[in-house]
This record gives C-alpha cells, structure tokens and sequence, in this order.
C-alpha cells in the first residue's frame, strides 16, 4: 500500500516539474433555466477557467448556435466576446439572455473559444462543454405539470367520501333510537 501512496506522489511531482507553462483554458456552456418556456428569458453562462501555468492571451468566445437557431431570439448579450489575457487561475464569466419563441427539442451546441497559449504562440482552439437536448414547452403545458391540481384534488376527495358516507348513514339509520339511549345510559352509570 505505501508502494502505491509513494507511486503515486512521485507521478504527481513528475507531472507538475514537466507540466508546461502555458496557458489552459477549460470553458463550461451552461443553461441557468431548469424550465425553458416560450416567451421567458432564458440565461446561457460560460465560464472560461486558466487551469495552466501561464497567462492566456487574446481569447475569443463565439457561440453560433444562438444566430442559426430558428426557435430562440437575441435579448441581452453578444454572441461573441474578447478578452485581451486570463492570469494563470483566473476565470471569466460571460452571460448572455435569450428567449425561445417555439416549442420543440433543440440539441445545444459547443462554444468556440480560441486563444494563445503564451504570448506569441499560434491561436488554439478549444470547445466548451456541451449544452445537452434542451425541451422547450408552452407556458399551459408547464403549468398543467407542474400546478398542485386543487380541482383535481378536490373532486378525488368529494367523490371518496360517498362511499364512505352512505355505509355509515344506512348503518346509523338502522340501529334504533333506544339502543342509543341504552348505550349512552350505562356510559353514564359507569361514570358515576
């Protein structure tokens, strides 16, 4: 076992003394909206994380699949965006605010981002995580799902309570009225 914990850390210190002192950039696309609605604003963030050694320069996001998409709509934020460097741990964070004016599935896409590792090295390219399928639905279907369903709820309890009800009144309307009394007599004398 501590043939492996001492493998181990010796891989770790050999990777980190070879690692390179470039920049490494990690970008993450994610929707903020659990829900997508027609007509509602939905928000995309990227994140762009310098997990290298070195600062990063000259970085550009694009993100095409907002301008081709046929079921979303601009509102706030630009498609595409520069930032001259990224310090090495540092992390940018870019928003934008879309809104979906059809129902249907939509595959999101990948995010470009390019970037120079040092200084004057030649433009990388690296893609974000992928946004997923994302369900867009109408504001009715939504709220059909996902309402607490009183009415529903209510007419369950009204009608349970006839089967309930009719056994008791039928049985209660049998028992005659002086074997009630009889009953309600000797609870009386036990008290006493």
């Amino acid at each position: 076992m501590k043939a492996v914990v001492a493998l181990v850390a010796l891989l770790a210190i050999v990777g980190v003394a070879v690692a390179s002192s470039e920049g490494q950039l990690i970008v993450n696309k994610h929707i903020q909206n659990r829900e997508i609605i027609v007509g509602s604003d939905i928000l995309v963030k990227y994140t762009i994380y310098n997990a290298g050694n070195a600062t990063a320069y000259d970085i550009r996001l694009k993100d095409s699949e907002w301008e081709t998409s046929t079921i979303f709509k601009a509102e706030h934020g630009l498609y595409s965006a520069t930032w001259d460097k990224l310090l090495p741990g540092g992390n940018i964070t870019h928003n934008i605010v879309v809104s979906a004016t059809d129902i249907g599935i939509v595959r999101g896409n990948r995010a470009i981002v390019q970037y120079r590792p040092t200084a004057d090295a030649e433009l990388q390219t690296v893609y974000s995580s992928e946004g997923g399928a994302y369900q867009v639905a109408r504001s009715s279907d939504f709220e059909r799902l996902n309402s607490p369903h009183l009415f529903e709820w209510g007419t369950f309890l009204g009608l349970s309570v006839l089967p309930l009800g009719v056994p008791l009144f039928l049985y209660f309307s049998s028992i005659p009225k002086e074997a009630l009394k009889a009953k309600k007599g000797k609870k009386n004398k036990k008290n006493n």
